[in-house]
C-alpha cells in the first residue's frame, strides 16, 4: 500500500533543495527518498552511501512522524497517507 507523505528538509539539505517541502508518494522511507533524489540529484550523495540506496549516510537523521527510523524499520519503515518525513544533518557541538 502506498502513502502520500510530506517531506521537510533542514539545514544544508534544505539549502540544496532551496528550502522546498515536498509531497511524495511511496510504500516505505527508502522509496520516498529515492523519489526525492530523482527530483534533486544533488541530494543523492548527501543522503546515501551508494547508488543502490542501500544505506543512509551516517551524518543524516531521518524521522517519520518525529521518530528516528533507526528505531523503527530503517529505510524499510512503511509510510501511509499523512505521515511526515523530516531529514536533518547530524549536528555536533561542545
Amino acid at each position: 500500500m502506498s502513502g502520500k507523505v510530506k517531506v521537510k528538509l533542514f539545514a544544508q539539505v534544505a539549502e540544496i533543495a532551496n528550502g522546498k517541502e515536498f509531497e511524495l508518494e511511496g510504500v516505505d522511507v527508502r522509496e520516498i527518498l529515492k523519489v526525492l533524489v530523482t527530483e534533486i540529484d544533488e541530494l543523492e550523495e548527501l543522503l546515501f552511501k551508494d547508488k543502490d540506496h542501500a544505506e543512509l549516510r551516517d551524518d543524516k537523521i531521518v524521522l517519520k512522524d518525529g521518530r528516528n527510523i533507526d528505531y523503527l524499520d530503517g529505510l524499510d519503515t512503511e509510510v501511509k497517507d499523512g505521515d511526515k518525513i523530516s531529514i536533518f544533518p547530524v549536528v555536533g557541538g561542545g
